[in-house]
């Protein structure tokens, strides 16, 4: 969890991509549901971990927060599922800090099923579409761990995180390198994060190849961190102030949009896949509720609380 200059394909390359997406809907949240039945499975010091309301942000993400009461620095963490991975604090005080990842309907509800209340609140937002569910220049810091691999427009999702974080301010990847290689792409494996020898960060599958550090220069600073062999993780430092979007014709997006989900739905629907089309399409509706009200005579962006 997402007009023209804001897709990375043809629009047939980008149907496939929501096609792919909504299909791998299904067994995320599965795996998500699992996970918090068995109190973390294979993990459960990682689920208790997760559930701490006290817990110390990590060491990384920790320094590159600005200096100030931590009460007001803002912190986003993107595909955050059920429970973030993220503390909550910093040097004991409580951080600013929201979730948001697309299926946080559906999180809400398995957890208040197990009588879990997450630390983190988890808002529903898409990574693709950050700017319609919150203020743009507004979070210090914007963390994504392996999540933006799950995004069916991952280039425009990263874009839209940087567009949402204050000139200056930072976003925070970590994945499994090439994880949809590995995954065989398989669900909503369908991206590889991955860096050359010289440091430079790209996105890609078999389709296309994105070199975000050419892409993204004099729009942030791309740095490649020290990690082990099968993990990459990467650091952007807001260099602008100017808008990474133009003014788009959000009706137009919204109706582009629209017709590719129905179009993948109708297509998933034909081949007997009808229980992940009615996930993907309940994780779309509060998405599209959420821009409409945004379009609607009188409306406004979102302030990001919920």
């Amino acid at each position: 969890m997402l007009v023209a200059n804001a897709w990375i394909s043809t629009a047939g390359k980008h149907l496939m991509n929501l096609q792919r997406w909504m299909s791998g809907v299904y067994s995320e949240v599965e795996f998500w549901r699992v996970w918090i039945r068995s109190r973390g499975a294979l993990w459960p010091a990682e689920f208790g971990r997760r559930q701490r309301p006290t817990e110390e942000i990590d060491e990384l993400a920790a320094r590159l927060l600005p200096e100030r009461s931590a009460a007001q620095i803002r912190v986003l963490d993107v595909g955050s599922g059920p429970l973030s991975v993220l503390g909550t604090h910093r040097h004991g005080e409580r951080l600013d800090i929201h979730g948001a990842d697309p299926l946080a309907g559906v999180y809400e509800t398995m957890c208040r099923r197990q009588g879990i209340e997450p630390p983190v609140p988890v808002e529903l937002a898409f990574a693709e579409d950050l700017s319609v569910f919150y203020p743009r220049h507004h979070f210090d810091l914007v963390v994504c761990q392996n999540a933006l691999d799950h995004a069916f427009d991952p280039w425009r999702g990263l874009r839209q995180m940087l567009e949402v974080t204050v000139p200056g301010g930072h976003v925070l990847l970590r994945h499994g390198r090439n994880e949809a290689e590995h995954e065989s792409y398989s669900g909503l494996h369908q991206w590889n994060l991955d860096s050359s020898d010289d440091g430079r960060f790209a996105i890609w599958n078999p389709q296309q190849r994105i070199d975000v550090s050419d892409k993204l220069a004099g729009i942030a600073e791309v740095r490649v961190e020290p990690s082990d062999p099968g993990h990459i993780v990467v650091v952007l430092r807001k260099t602008t102030d100017r808008p990474l979007f133009a003014a788009e014709d959000d009706r137009a997006r919204l109706r582009e949009l629209l017709e590719s989900v129905a179009d993948a739905a109708t297509s998933l629907g034909r081949e007997g896949r009808l229980m992940r089309t009615c996930w993907a399409l309940e994780t779309y509706a509060g998405y599209f509720a959420k821009q409409l009200r945004h379009l609607l005579p009188g409306g406004k962006r979102s302030s990001g609380r919920q």
